[in-house]
């Protein structure tokens, strides 16, 4: 457990960097397979999915500020391409980021 906890710390710290579960099981102290199968186990999902949720999080507030753009958010939170930024975001959130920032203002 204390192995998955520092991997959910560096995700948690660096959601920003492009990580691979490579990265995550270094951070765990576990090869790759054993890190994937004690994660999956612990959180339910896979350390890729975590790591999408933990960015999509982190994008809804930073675009709480009406100033920041969908293309600024989306390179901040380490996506690479625009369009598939807000392909993930409409899969989690049910709407687009700009969507998504103009009805959370309209409702501030």
């Amino acid at each position: 457990r204390h192995g998955l906890a520092a991997a959910a710390e560096t995700a948690t710290r660096r959601p920003h960097e492009p990580l691979r579960a490579a990265d995550l099981a270094e951070a765990a102290c576990m090869s790759e397979p054993t890190f994937y199968r004690a994660f999956r186990t612990e959180f339910g999902i896979t350390p890729a999915a975590y790591l999408t949720h933990l960015r999509v999080d982190r994008a809804r507030q930073l675009l709480a500020d009406p100033g920041r753009s969908v293309t600024a958010v989306a390179a901040s939170v380490g996506f690479g391409s625009v369009s598939h930024f807000i392909r993930v975001y409409r899969e989690r959130v049910g709407r687009t980021p700009k969507q998504d920032q103009l009805a959370r203002l309209a409702a501030a």
